[in-house]
């Protein structure tokens, strides 16, 4: 139970005074709480104890208006006890009361990044000491007595007494500084007492100091706001400068969004040797690890590490304003604390830095590391549907203790979801409205916001009431409350009339919810339409969609225009691809806006809940266009490396489901496509193997090799990048490196060209540790950072070998030859990658077994239903579940046989409920998520 509502008298201040000797491992608090009575006490008895929080503190001596206290512990709870039967008759009419407490507490020496920075904790490095402390979420009880719970806020007041050479710095400015005589001290050392400015109102969590051997620089604001940067006297501070300069632009840059003046009187950053979470926004004090603000000459040169530092930087300014001076009650709500930092450095650094302006619409900067995690896990299934972020964090507050870290409370899915939640809210209020509703609140309703904790549904609330618009609130609940993402279809009113456009949303539903499907809720989400008009201008007539449909009067091009919005979009009319066939010709469809329609369509395509004819149709129309464009218009002059290389896997997969004998007519459409869009790229000259665009460009020409694998100028490419990998003598590739992101499908394409056992055994060779290390030691390939370059070959080769063309003469030979080879090295390395291939074409037919009508998966099945309890007890447990995981995904892909669906078919039935027992398991949870 909370102490807010245990206590009948609960702190208005601290008034703190500790004594910090660098030569002991404890120090000494003497404290002054002024209490005030508890108007939220559930009880209305006399009461007889006081209870605060406290860890790892020794309570020496304690009186409450002149009464003794009875000190006793609760370790179990982290709570510290003080008694007095008539301690109600006593203080029954009393208003001023105050609490005096002397202890003594620990102080944690820090060595390494593995040592829990809790506490008051101490580093020395190089002879200099440096005491800081880290109080979130519920360390504050180790540095003296208090409620230690975030929805209560009080005022502080520290004095400290240490070393005179030292130097502090806490969340106040300095009040006053003397210098001690030590005519009555056995030490040696001078001391002096730093004593500070009462605080604004905080909750115990965002109190803290530093004192120790540090050093500074300094910038002031116009307002004349000193902001510094403390570091240890040995360190080399002036790589702090490039931090400091951004922290002296963005302050009064987030005052104006804010419209209401930075509540401190002083900003201070101090760099920490360690520190485990790695920053914290101790109010007017943060503290951070000394790597995230250190730039040398090396480093600032990079783009992605001077965002990474300006967006932290930002982040944490941002907190002063929400976070610091406007608290939430409840550790609950981290997520949304930290979302709101992050999107609001976001949105001032994209408006003030013109190497930024596009950061929303950058795949890396917002698609990759925000959006993305989100659509994937809304949109995936996993024994149970996606959890919505409230019932996410009443999950994690069940699961916290008194030792978890704010790392540990921390959901990266929440945060995530947060950014895009208040990225819409700002795409579809306005960035102006809301400045001028936080202006207001700041300056207006500061009983509301400051001088209590709050929820964010109350922030929410206030502003919804400021700019009279009750769907701000709304759509606050409707992303915070409903789990998962909806799904928008694009329809028409009627056959012949474009203007009679009918959007209609539910709940998307994963391609693995086939049944029960009713008992899923599918209530209407307030989803962000973005639409983008003909003209190209986003539309402002419908920028909300809250009901389960809207019928529109005027044609549109697009929904989620520049890929900002959890929400998943079916185009499901032919004047919508006609359109994007358009916008293609004439340039006016960007990467990022065909890289989410391709997306969306890889969300539907397979999804027996979604798909539509129109889907497969409309997508393979996009890329026979494009493949269909003039000659000079190649993939370099449209620059769609992002969209192409997601529409080029989004082929590989429709392959893995066409049977050759009931869809020959679609594998030729998606045949020819392939060969224009091959087309598209220059493979005459070896220059593209060095002199590519990026990385999706690698991808796209993988992709393409393997899906013509069975077309001969492929394999004539092929074949001279392995012979000269295998052998290094060919002229065109003299002092080339083969990048690694392609030799998987050039090793696929020479599979698939085997005549015989000899063409086989020569790829199954570049597994060999002796033929590996000679291309590697040559330096005919290009690996990854970071990766085992031998490790991955061996992979790849694995991968490959199964991948057996479709030859009657050879195809039953090389089918017995790579079992045979399973089963002699089933305990060998990666041995789990031969499945892929063949997996991959399960069900093609077996050439000399069509009186059987027999395929690939069908031989599969009987080996693996002949091995399976063989293979179980030799494999390693993780590897035979990955063989297991890709057994099932075959079954999968077999689909139904005869009306009935494989895996309810009882000649599979015994050993897949054993193999789903085992899928099912903590461990292979885990590993897929590795994987």
């Amino acid at each position: 139970m909370s102490l807010l509502i245990q206590n009948k008298l609960i702190p208005k201040c601290y008034n703190l005074k500790l004594k910090i000797d660098p030569e002991k491992d404890n120090f000494e608090g003497d404290l002054i709480i002024d209490l005030k009575w508890n108007k939220s006490s559930h009880s209305d008895k006399a009461f007889s104890q006081i209870i605060l929080n406290g860890h790892q503190l020794i309570v020496t001596k304690a009186i409450i208006s002149d009464i003794d206290l009875k000190v006793s512990y609760d370790k179990d709870l982290q709570r510290i006890i003080l008694q007095n039967d008539r301690l109600s008759e006593l203080l029954q009419s009393s208003q001023d009361i105050s609490l005096h407490l002397h202890y003594l507490g620990r102080i944690h020496t820090i060595s390494s990044s593995s040592d829990k920075t809790r506490g008051l904790f101490k580093i020395i490095q190089n002879g200099d000491f440096i005491f800081s402390t880290h109080l979130q979420p519920t360390f504050a009880r180790r540095i003296l007595p208090c409620i230690d719970e975030p929805s209560l806020k009080t005022y502080f007041q520290l004095s400290i007494k240490t070393l005179n050479k030292f130097r502090a710095v806490s969340v106040s400015s300095i009040e006053s500084t003397e210098h001690l005589s030590n005519n009555n001290s056995n030490s040696n050392h001078k001391w002096q007492i730093v004593k500070f400015e009462k605080t604004i109102l905080l909750p115990v969590s965002l109190f803290g100091f530093t004192i120790g051997d540090i050093k500074n620089i300094q910038l002031k604001t116009l307002n004349k706001i000193p902001i510094s940067i403390w570091t240890l006297n040995h360190e080399p501070i002036e790589l702090a400068s490039h931090s400091l300069n951004v922290c002296h632009k963005y302050l009064p840059l987030v005052e104006s969004i804010f419209k209401f003046p930075y509540p401190g009187k002083k900003m201070d950053l101090v760099a920490l040797p360690f520190l485990n979470d790695m920053v914290m926004e101790n109010f007017s004090m943060i503290t951070v690890h000394k790597q995230l603000i250190f730039l040398s000459p090396r480093h600032l040169p990079i783009p992605e590490i001077r965002f990474q530092n300006m967006q932290m930087l930002v982040h944490e300014l941002v907190h002063h304003w929400i976070g610091n001076f406007i608290t939430f009650d409840d550790w609950k709500h981290l997520w949304f604390n930290e979302s709101f930092a992050t999107w609001m450095a976001n949105w001032l650094i994209s408006a003030n830095e013109s190497e930024y302006n596009d950061l929303w619409s950058n795949y890396d900067l917002y698609w990759n590391s925000t959006l993305k995690p989100v659509l994937d896990n809304d949109t995936l299934y996993n024994n149970t549907q996606p959890l919505s972020i409230a019932q996410l964090q009443d999950l994690k507050s069940e699961k916290s203790d008194f030792n978890s870290t704010t790392n540990e409370l921390f959901d990266p899915y929440c945060y995530h979801k947060g950014i895009v939640i208040l990225r819409n809210m700002e795409l579809t209020i306005g960035m102006e409205n809301l400045s001028n509703a936080f202006g207001q609140i700041l300056c207006n309703d500061q009983n509301l916001v400051h001088e209590q904790s709050i929820k964010p549904m109350d922030l929410w609330k206030l502003i919804s009431d400021r700019l009279k618009s009750e769907n701000i609130i709304n759509f606050f609940i409707s992303w915070t409350r409903l789990p998962g993402c909806p799904i928008v279809s694009v329809t028409k009113t009627s056959s012949d009339d474009m203007k009679n456009i009918k959007l209609i949303q539910h709940k998307y539903l994963s391609p693995e919810i086939i049944e029960n499907q009713n008992m899923i809720e599918d209530v209407p989400y307030h989803v962000p339409l973005l639409m983008q008009l003909p003209d190209g201008t986003t539309d402002t007539k419908n920028v909300i969609m809250t009901d389960r449909s809207i019928t529109l009067d005027y044609p549109i091009t697009l929904i989620n225009k520049d890929n900002q919005a959890n929400v998943i979009v079916s185009y499901e009319i032919e004047e919508s691809y006609d359109d994007f066939l358009k916008m293609i010709t004439l340039g006016k469809i960007s990467d990022n806006d065909l890289f989410k329609l391709f997306y969306d369509l890889s969300q539907v395509i397979g999804n027996i809940n979604h798909q539509k004819p129109i889907h497969i149709d409309g997508f393979l129309r996009i890329l026979n266009h494009i493949g269909s464009l003039k000659k000079e218009i190649d993939l370099h002059t449209l620059g769609y490396w992002k969209s192409l290389n997601r529409a080029t896997k989004l082929l590989e997969f429709l392959t893995r489901f066409y049977n050759l004998e009931t869809n020959e007519s679609r594998l030729k459409q998606i045949e020819k496509i392939v060969s224009k869009l091959f087309n598209k790229l220059s493979w005459e000259t070896v220059d593209w193997i060095e002199n590519y665009a990026n990385e999706e460009e690698l991808a796209i020409r993988s992709s393409l090799i393997f899906l013509s694998r069975q077309n001969e100028t492929t394999f004539s490419i092929c074949e001279e990048i392995f012979q000269y990998l295998k052998t290094g003598q060919n002229v065109k590739f003299t002092n080339k490196r083969i990048p690694i992101q392609i030799i998987g499908s050039v090793l696929k394409c020479m599979v698939s060209h085997c005549k015989d056992s000899k063409d086989w055994k020569s790829v199954l060779d570049m597994h060999k540790p002796s033929v590996i290390d000679k291309i590697v030691q040559n330096g005919r390939i290009e690996g990854l950072p970071n990766i085992d370059t031998s490790s991955l070959l061996i992979n790849l080769t694995m991968e490959s070998l199964g991948f057996i063309p479709g030859y009657k003469e050879t195809q039953t030979l090389l089918f017995d030859r790579m079992i045979n080879f399973i089963s002699s090295n089933i305990t060998t390395s990666y041995i789990e990658g031969t499945f892929l291939g063949l997996i991959y074409q399960c069900n093609q037919k077996i050439s000399n077994n069509n009186s059987l009508n027999e395929t690939f998966g069908d031989m599969l099945w009987n080996i693996f239903d002949k091995q399976y309890k063989s293979w179980k007890k030799k494999l390693d447990k993780e590897i035979f579940y990955l063989i297991e995981f890709a057994i099932i995904q075959m079954l999968l892909l077999k689909g139904k046989v005869n009306n009935q669906w494989v895996l309810d078919n009882p000649q599979y039935t015994a050993i897949v409920q054993e193999i789903q027992q085992d899928i099912t398991t903590k461990k292979m949870k885990a590993l897929q998520q590795q994987k």
